[in-house]
């Protein structure tokens, strides 16, 4: 180590992980905490998080413990502050850059505090990349698998997938904001020629909404193609999901939580977007390939500024071309 000021995680210690919210983010903040315990394999490492992700969290295998709380509101803030300090952890860490969350590692009295806030940096020992970079490696890597299905999830999602035909696309039709998700005659465009390749395909999301799209899709589609088309939307838990994506051979969809999750768990992925997402998103697997409206990043531009109709203008045809390429 170049600098002795960056102190290293001894044998024993207690190391927590926070992430509250967001799926793609917290499978993000896992593959975080993956590094860390690679690089420090003594340290028993926990993962704090909100109750709906405990399960997928806590069947990961360099997971030793999840808690559960939250940072809003304040009362729930102090309750899990709390919680952190029974528990004596002797570092936390987070990449998220919320106010909330150096104020927190202080409340939880963990003096060896990692972080990456907008305005309270101060509070915090390191700064997150700053200190991995001290340690040799980098935050942003995502170089092999890091998020991991267990057995009896891959079990399930074989007796699911058995009578689905041919190779398996893990097709992700739903994401959090309309801007993000591609139009649903695009989908049927999209999917006929990877059925006519003699692939099966499973549409994933959540939602009457998007259970209503799938329905269309498979409408769309046609009775002939019907045994092709699995409809899977708001039938899985997460650690189903990831048992599911994890068996297929190909991922493609809108960003979203399970796009991040098929991708971040090995599965070669086509990510669909209207702008080309920073290397923050997480999307830098080599395994990983994005197909975008415009050749240019993201960055601050605002969610109104943002519509539908932009995603809606990628070729077709550059979608399914490079669906195939992965398979």
């Amino acid at each position: 180590m170049s600098d002795e000021k960056y102190l290293s995680p001894q044998k024993g210690e207690r190391f927590l992980w926070v992430r509250f919210k967001g799926l793609g983010d917290v499978l993000q903040a896992a593959a975080d905490a993956f590094l860390v315990k690679k690089k420090f394999p003594g340290v028993s490492m926990s993962f704090l998080t909100m109750p709906i992700y405990r399960d997928i969290i806590a069947v990961q295998p360099y997971i030793d413990e999840v808690i559960c709380g939250n940072k809003n509101p304040f009362s729930e803030l102090f309750k899990t502050a709390r919680l952190i300090k029974e528990k004596k952890f002797s570092w936390i860490g987070s990449t998220y850059r919320g106010g909330r969350m150096p104020l927190l590692s202080l409340l939880g009295g963990v003096k060896k505090r990692i972080g990456s806030s907008k305005y309270f940096q101060f509070i915090n020992s390191y700064n997150v990349y700053d200190w991995g970079k001290e340690h040799g490696f980098s935050f942003f890597d995502r170089g092999e698998p890091c998020i991991f299905a267990p057995p009896d999830s891959m079990e399930n999602a074989s007796k699911i997938l058995c009578k689905l035909p041919g190779r398996k696309i893990f097709a992700i039709i739903g994401a959090g904001l309309e801007a993000k998700m591609l139009p649903l005659e695009n989908w049927v465009k999209i999917l006929l020629p990877l059925i006519d390749d003699g692939c099966g395909v499973v549409l994933n999301g959540h939602g009457e909404k998007e259970n209503n799209t799938a329905m269309r899709i498979i409408d769309g589609v046609g009775v002939k193609n019907a045994e092709r088309v699995l409809n899977l939307v708001g039938k899985l838990n997460f650690t189903q999901m990831l048992g599911v994506a994890s068996s297929c051979d190909a991922a493609v969809g809108n960003e979203s939580g399970p796009l991040h999750m098929a991708a971040l768990g090995g599965v070669p992925t086509v990510g669909i977007s209207d702008y080309i997402q920073p290397k923050e998103v997480g999307y830098i697997m080599p395994w990983f390939y994005s197909v975008t409206a415009y050749n240019k990043p993201l960055g601050n531009l605002k969610n109104r500024h943002r519509s539908q109709s932009a995603i809606a203008k990628i070729p077709i045809e550059v979608i399914v071309d490079k669906v195939r390429e992965i398979l």
